[in-house]
Parts: C-alpha cells; structure tokens; sequence
C-alpha cells in the first residue's frame, strides 16, 4: 500500500516536470505550464475506484481554487463543507 507522503511525493515530481517542461514550436519556445493534481488513497479515502476517484477530484478542485499548479490531498472534512 502506498503512504500518503509518497503518494504526494510522486504528485509534486509529476507537477514539477510538467512545470519544467519546454516545448519548442516554430521559433517560439513555450515554457509556462503547470498542473493541478489530486490525490486521494484506498482504502481511507474510498474502497471502490468511483469514490477514489469522485475524491481524487474534489482534491483537484481544491487544487484550483487555491491558486492552482500544485498538489492536494482529499481531506474527508471537506465532505463536511
């Protein structure tokens, strides 16, 4: 079973990859991108791979709201809000 730090470990080398990622196009370069992601974990944040991924996304959306391009993790006190 995963960890949650190492679960958000690997989210934030994925998100600093995308963040580093250069892509050249005719004689432009671009260079500014990023990702929001959620993580969410079985079986404390869901036993069936709908709920994993209902919550994952919840996460995500925090994600955004919070200034995007970074990592949440789902928080079963949101469920509360």
């Amino acid at each position: 079973m995963l960890s949650d730090a190492i679960a958000l470990e690997r989210a934030e080398c994925i998100r600093q990859a995308v963040a580093s990622v250069r892509l050249p196009l005719d004689r432009e370069a671009y260079s500014e991108f990023s990702v929001s992601i959620g993580v969410a974990l079985y079986p404390n944040d869901g036993e069936t791979s709908d709920l994993l991924l209902r919550r994952a996304d919840m996460a995500l959306y925090r994600a955004k709201r919070s200034g995007r391009n970074q990592v949440s993790q789902f928080e079963a006190a949101a469920l509360a809000n």
